[in-house]
């Protein structure tokens, strides 16, 4: 069985045009045999890796094999050297 960590990457982080807030685009698969929910936690952090903020993406009830686009952004400026990094990722 895959780790939920497994399920879950990056695929851009950038700030958005709008706000300049920080924005995480992901891609979550359910790579088990039932369908699942996910809950993917991201933090923002400057080039030196000072978090800034941290943000949230869910995705509910994603078959089995599916693929979902989802993006988690942050609430404050993005911060000089921008970085996204996924910190946790539960599976229900």
């Amino acid at each position: 069985m895959h780790k939920p960590e497994d399920d879950a990457k990056i695929t851009k982080c950038s700030a958005d045009a709008l706000a300049g807030y920080p924005q995480a685009e992901l891609t979550v698969e359910n790579h088990d045999s039932h369908s699942r929910s996910y809950i993917v936690q991201v933090e923002f952090v400057d080039g030196s890796g000072t978090r800034s903020s941290e943000g949230v993406a869910m995705v509910n009830n994603l078959a089995a094999g599916q693929k979902a686009n989802e993006k988690a952004g942050g609430l404050t400026k993005a911060p000089d050297g921008l970085k996204c990094r996924i910190t946790k990722v539960s599976r229900h």
